[in-house]
């Protein structure tokens, strides 16, 4: 792992899952980066459905992290990172519901 770079989840590549085991899944991952103090960056694999970024926007704020859909069409995929020490964090956060972020 390099210091603060991409870190996209190996944990939810492959296959659709259904919609409970994906939105556990991505609280798992999200969690995960939480506590990891060395990352600052979460990418999310392209081809989740427009609802599975939503739900990873609404898990993201909640947790204090900022989240954007980046990428068009197929490669629609969803980053997450930390706030900067001291700034605020989920509230406002790109992709958040009612920020000038396009939608999911």
């Amino acid at each position: 792992r390099d210091d603060g770079g991409d870190d996209s989840p190996a944990a939810a590549r492959g296959g659709r899952r259904s919609p409970a085991s994906a939105e556990a899944s991505a609280e798992w991952i999200l969690q995960r980066f939480v506590h990891d103090a060395s990352a600052r960056r979460l990418s999310f694999p392209t081809g989740l459905t427009a609802s599975q970024r939503q739900r990873i926007h609404l898990l993201a704020v909640s947790a204090g992290l900022r989240s954007a859909s980046q990428g068009a069409g197929r490669e629609r995929h969803v980053v997450v990172t930390k706030p900067e020490e001291g700034a605020p964090g989920g509230a406002g956060a790109e992709g958040a519901p009612g920020s000038a972020a396009e939608g999911p």
